[in-house]
């Protein structure tokens, strides 16, 4: 999405907007974590195209679709942000293809004076059986905001690590890794990982017309 004007004049408020929903997300995890073997279940009992797909899309999507429906219930969220599961990425300019660029997991939108802001999330699965994923996390989450393939006008972001195994410090370590050997790819600026708390943490990317700051989290699935 295109923003009008200049982001860096309205990122405090993308900031506390992050704040807000981020608030949200850890309200409505448990509830989202108890559903996580009944979601999981269903999805891999859909007809057969839907079968054809990887079965990490097959895990990942139900996780993200039930995450957003608890964040709709949401008190603090309901009437000020609209929430979108699987947000279609498509060209504002009418002389290119209209087909999707691209689906972002989810999308908060909201208003800043006249404009029309998104907070892009992508959510990732981490750690399933064996396999910490924390390349894919890099290179198929990060790396779509590094590029402007999502946000390309927006300052901020955000990430979301479902750690499946539940070993949230195991996954951190993994995840951190992957950012410091692929640092020269994801133009990290200097001092770019701050962490917050466990599980918790932002890293800063230069990149044109705007840099991003992609805020991360990581939640246990157990």
């Amino acid at each position: 999405m295109s923003a009008i004007g200049d982001p860096s004049l309205w990122r405090d408020q993308v900031v506390t907007a992050y704040d807000v929903v981020h608030a949200g997300v850890m309200e409505v995890w448990p509830s989202c974590r108890a559903n996580i073997d009944t979601v999981s279940t269903v999805a891999q009992t859909k007809d057969a195209t839907r079968l054809k797909k990887s079965a990490r899309r097959r895990l990942e999507d139900p996780i993200t679709r039930n995450l957003v429906r608890h964040l709709r219930l949401v008190p603090a969220l309901r009437g000020r942000f609209h929430i979108v599961s699987q947000y279609e990425l498509i060209a504002g300019d009418l002389t290119q293809d209209p087909d999707p660029v691209g689906y972002v997991d989810v999308g908060i939108l909201f208003s800043v004076g006249l404009d029309e802001v998104c907070l892009f999330i992508e959510c990732k699965r981490l750690n399933v059986n064996g396999a910490s994923l924390a390349a894919a996390y890099v290179s198929e989450g990060m790396m779509r905001f590094v590029t402007g393939k999502y946000s390309p006008d927006l300052p901020v972001a955000a990430m979301i690590g479902y750690v499946m195994d539940g070993q949230v410090p195991k996954a951190w370590d993994s995840v951190i890794k992957q950012i410091r050997r692929n640092r020269a790819a994801l133009c990290c600026v200097e001092s770019s990982i701050s962490s917050v708390a466990p599980g918790q943490f932002s890293t800063s990317h230069a990149r044109t017309p705007v840099d991003i700051e992609l805020r991360h989290q990581l939640l246990s699935a157990l």
